[in-house]
């Protein structure tokens, strides 16, 4: 006579292959998601150097009527905003945020690399942004009006 408790072999291996599937299927959408929520995050940390760079450049405390009245850049890791068109660094830097090492953000229409300028009326210097982080890239964002679209000011 035959106990029936347990499992059988066949329904062990059905068992580890179905979830052996279900591992192979799952973690390239779980790395995906991943690099998206990194994109996301420096996005919002970019704008919030968008704003603060913005704000600092309408105050204008360093009296620049042509050139920078302030400057966003990437330092390293860190994005910091600086008072005029000084050298800009994280030790003089009025705002500093941080992005992880995996994402890089090109600006679009910049042309020089000491950074993103904005003039005392608050204008950027760059047309557009991109984010990326792997294979996740976020979508060009750009300064052209349209209302559909993120905008740098």
């Amino acid at each position: 006579m035959v106990d029936g408790r347990g499992f059988t072999l066949i329904e062990l291996m059905i068992t580890i292959a179905i979830l052996a599937l279900l591992l192979a299927v799952g973690v390239p959408f779980t790395q995906r998601w991943g690099q998206s929520a990194r994109v996301q995050q420096v996005e919002s940390t970019l704008k919030q150097g968008f704003a603060h760079a913005k704000a600092v450049a309408l105050r204008n405390p360093t009296g620049a009527t042509t050139g920078s009245a302030a400057v966003l850049r990437l330092e390293g890791d860190d994005l910091v905003v600086c008072e005029g068109a000084v050298t800009c660094t994280t030790a003089n830097a009025v705002w500093r945020g941080s992005k992880p090492t995996s994402t890089t953000i090109s600006l679009n229409g910049l042309a020089t690399t000491g950074g993103l300028g904005f003039s005392n009326q608050g204008m950027a210097t760059a047309s557009s942004y991109t984010v990326s982080d792997g294979d996740e890239t976020s979508d060009e964002i750009s300064d052209n009006g349209d209302e559909t679209q993120k905008t740098l000011h």
